[in-house]
């Protein structure tokens, strides 16, 4: 079975990151599934997320992008949204889940980068 495309998009709010989703799913050429950064923040409570921030997000965030490859591996094409790029860490696991994918060609299309 021929895998899905994956196309990674990552930008602060009011970027154009929902707007370039709601572009490529008016398409009648291609669909795309769409698992975004907040989508699989909300599977954790507030409480949770109040108590140990980093540490939620970044185990939905690795969710998310297994949950990107599973897709991908069935065949389906995948839109992945993300917040800032800050120290690249999400992008590197991103890469690390994808790696394995063979012929596996990641691009990143960064809308804006936290300075540090």
């Amino acid at each position: 079975m021929e895998k899905g495309r994956i196309i990674f998009l990552n930008g602060v709010t009011s970027a154009g990151k929902t707007s370039i989703v709601e572009a490529l799913q008016d398409r009648e050429d291609v669909f795309f599934y769409v698992v975004a950064n907040d989508l699989f923040q909300e599977m954790v409570g507030e409480r949770y997320l109040r108590d140990n921030y980093w540490k939620y997000l970044s185990e939905v965030i690795m969710m998310m992008y297994h949950t990107a490859k599973l897709f991908s591996d069935m065949g389906k094409h995948v839109l992945i949204v993300d917040d800032v790029l800050t120290t690249g860490s999400t992008t590197t696991a991103c890469a690390d889940v994808f790696h394995e994918i063979e012929g596996v060609r990641i691009s990143v299309l960064t809308l804006a980068v936290a300075e540090g």
